[in-house]
């Protein structure tokens, strides 16, 4: 019988770790009250720094489209003006861009983790994003969409609708990334193409584009499940050598020929 190759993502690795070392703070003195609502304080903070990432970026866009092009992007105030390289601003903005999407990246796993962690407690009557909203957090609780009704069911499908709208609005959150990814690698392949632009600023334009194509690497490699294996040395040596109280491991020979 052919066994299924086991498939897994980074992000479920990172997920499982972070469960993992829940486990020993809750073994210490830490109750769910306290993962609850750190998890929720942890989930405010990189939303904020996201936002602020992207408000930053959607200036430069502003700088780029309006005051720029394929060579300076100049700013003029009081008679004096001042040019940068679009080149320059261009590769600020597409880092900018890898960042939101590290960002972006924590923030849904950072929801996915606490959504987790709020399921394990159940009790009757009891609501985790009532508990959110009560403790200062899940400020929009009382307007989200899903409800638990338990012994009673809609008749019309109203929650699931509104559920589902409300997830299309928050995808298209999105869209402004993805167009600015567009323009950012547009603008950059006009700069490398342009025969009038400095060859240090068209050096500087491919490794804009290299970030960009970064980005996109990194979100489909972080989230799609890649085959993996054990780690035969690390079992072995730092787990199964460790049981055996005195000398070494009675396979400590054949591990030795194995490898």
């Amino acid at each position: 019988m052919k066994h299924r190759r086991l498939r897994v993502s980074l992000r479920n690795i990172k997920q499982h770790e972070f469960r993992t070392t829940l486990r020993y703070i809750n073994a210490s003195d830490a109750n769910w009250r306290d993962v609850y609502t750190q998890l929720g304080t942890l989930q405010d903070d990189a939303t904020k720094k996201l936002t602020k990432t992207g408000a930053g970026i959607f200036v430069y866009y502003l700088l780029m489209s309006s005051l720029g092009n394929e060579e300076y992007v100049s700013l003029t105030f009081q008679g004096v003006t001042a040019s940068v390289p679009t080149a320059f601003v261009t590769v600020v903005a597409s880092l900018g861009l890898f960042l939101i999407a590290m960002q972006a990246q924590t923030v849904l796993m950072l929801i996915v983790l606490r959504v987790h962690e709020g399921r394990r407690l159940s009790l009757r009557g009891f609501s985790m994003g009532m508990y959110g909203l009560y403790t200062g957090q899940d400020e929009m609780e009382l307007a989200t969409p899903v409800i638990g009704y338990g012994s009673f069911k809609e008749k019309y499908p109203i929650s699931n609708t509104l559920s589902a709208i409300s997830g299309i609005v928050f995808i298209a959150i999105a869209f402004p990334a993805v167009a600015l990814w567009i323009y950012l690698l547009d603008s950059q392949w006009i700069i490398i193409s342009s025969p009038s632009v400095l060859a240090l600023y068209k050096v500087s334009a491919a490794f804009g584009i290299f970030v960009l194509i970064s980005t996109l690497v990194y979100l489909v490699l972080f989230n799609l499940p890649l085959p993996i294996s054990k780690n035969k040395e690390f079992v072995r040596w730092s787990f199964l050598a460790n049981l055996h109280p005195v000398g070494c491991h009675p396979q400590d020979k054949a591990w030795r020929e194995d490898e």
